[in-house]
């Protein structure tokens, strides 16, 4: 097991950032030792950490990053060794110039995870330099988008070194049909500069010339708030409505109409995500980055250029006076542009004569999707030849619901572990759960969710394929040999 170490300014936080640390190390926390260490730790935990995960801090209260660099560095470095880091994870780039130098000459490899995208300072200067002169150091370097992968292979000219993965999801169906009868436009974030809640009341005003009978809701709170409040009165919309965070946010998604994003800069969008597993429609201005490889302009939303009042307003406008329009993007929210794409990759991969494989799981293609693909043995189709053959289907979001208690013993082999080969135990029969991609539900607006049961070598090779999503290796469920 390795020792993983995520090194945050304050990991107490409640922004994404901190969302998604804590998501990875509760995955990871399966199978490694980890734990995180924070510049300091403000306030208790707002996300949930598994009780595995350990978590200190360098210093009581927040440090001065340059008059007490050096103690920061030292403190890290130390802190290090006496753990025995194999992995330190930095969960924000800026960290690098700590982390680098404490990282020195020591067998610790360096991880650099950009939440946000290379050009971006968030007002601190420093960022672009440490990025250009320090991040290279790091074993990898990992982008949440494509867009912003190009950008630093660009700028870093280190093409081996530089990942895109984007930030864990997991499309649920939702339970809750999309509500066609709201007149909410929802919008979720920090009131801060980054998230642009001051253009967002421009466009308000002039949605709401037009509509005055709808209403904006905001959920966030930050030190814009009284700023954003005073323009909010000058504009007099009463409309809009600040409500401050809210634990709940799914409840407020599922009531709304729209999910609009005004923000100047992001990363990779969670809450866009999330309003898409809520089959919402989305507006967004199409920002560096992550938008425009989450919504298809004209599908499941409008893609509407940077500070673009006027465009952005048009578009909601066109949205809250087209209720069957609604409806469509809003049964196409979960539909992914680069689903068919992945799919070809990955049964490309397996089928190339030089795998020979039955089946391969997306983290096995550098995929960060619970994504597999499997030759169905149970299945048989005709070729327009006239031949007939198993064929190979994708299956996304997939997971084992159902088990049989019976066992059947064989031997597997795998992609990942070439010339290896042993017994495992599987379960005779499962029943597998999955997101149908090329369907539809009226009755929820979302993409359907199927059940289906599965027995034989085609289970055996979906159980091998879901325990790579999970992180397990069939050599870890080797049984020792019969007689």
């Amino acid at each position: 097991m390795k020792n993983i170490c995520f090194f945050s300014g304050d990991i107490t936080r409640s922004g994404g950032t901190e969302k998604v640390a804590c998501q990875i190390a509760n995955g990871l926390c399966k199978t490694h030792n980890i734990r995180f260490v924070s510049l300091c730790e403000k306030s208790k935990m707002f996300y949930e950490l598994d009780e595995a995960i350990s978590r200190d801090a360098l210093f009581d209260e927040n440090p001065d990053g340059i008059r007490q660099y050096t103690a920061i560095v030292s403190r890290l470095r130390k802190y290090i060794k006496k753990h025995k880091i194999d992995i330190l994870i930095d969960v924000d780039t800026i960290l690098d110039m700590f982390s680098v130098p404490a990282v020195k000459f020591t067998r610790t490899k360096l991880i650099a995870w950009e939440h946000f995208n290379f050009e971006e300072t968030m007002g601190n200067s420093l960022r672009v330099p440490i990025r250009k002169y320090l991040t290279r150091h790091a074993e990898k370097i990992v982008t949440l988008t494509k867009e912003d992968r190009e950008t630093y292979i660009d700028r870093l000219k280190c093409p081996e070194k530089i990942e895109q993965i984007y930030n864990p999801i997991e499309i649920c169906k939702s339970d809750v049909p999309y509500d066609e009868s709201s007149k909410t436009i929802i919008s979720v974030g920090r009131l801060a500069n980054q998230k642009g809640f001051d253009i967002m009341l421009d466009v308000a005003e002039l949605v709401f010339e037009k509509h005055p009978d709808w209403e904006w809701i905001v959920l966030g709170n930050g030190d814009d708030y009284e700023k954003l409040e005073e323009k909010r009165k000058e504009k007099n919309l009463e409309q809009v409505k600040f409500l401050g965070r809210k634990e709940n946010v799914s409840e407020y998604l599922e009531k709304s109409a729209i999910y609009a994003m005004t923000s100047r800069y992001e990363g990779f969008p969670l809450v866009l995500i999330e309003a898409k597993a809520k089959n919402l429609p989305v507006v967004s201005f199409s920002c560096k980055t992550g938008p425009s490889e989450l919504v298809e302009n004209g599908v499941n939303g409008y893609l509407v250029d940077c500070f673009d009042v006027c465009g952005m307003a048009e578009k909601i406008c066109v949205l809250i006076e087209n209720a069957q329009l609604r409806k469509s993007f809003s049964d196409k929210a979960l539909l992914s542009k680069d689903f068919a794409r992945l799919s070809e990759l990955m049964i490309a991969t397996v089928t190339h004569p030089s795998q020979d494989g039955v089946g391969i799981a997306g983290p096995q293609v550098g995929l960060n999707r619970r994504v597999i693909a499997v030759q169905r043995f149970d299945k048989k189709v005709e070729l327009e030849n006239g031949s007939k053959e198993f064929p190979f289907e994708v299956y996304a979001n997939i997971r084992i619901v159902e088990a049989s208690e019976q066992l059947v013993r064989g031997g597997e082999g795998c992609l990942s572990v070439p010339d290896m080969n042993g017994d495992v135990l599987r379960s005779e029969e499962i029943v597998i759960e999955y997101t149908d991609y090329s369907g539809s539900n009226e009755g929820t607006g979302a993409l359907p969710v199927v059940r289906e049961r599965v027995s034989g070598f085609t289970a055996v090779i979906f159980q091998h394929e879901i325990d790579h999503l999970e992180g397990v290796l069939y050599i870890d469920k080797i049984v020792p040999e019969e007689g």
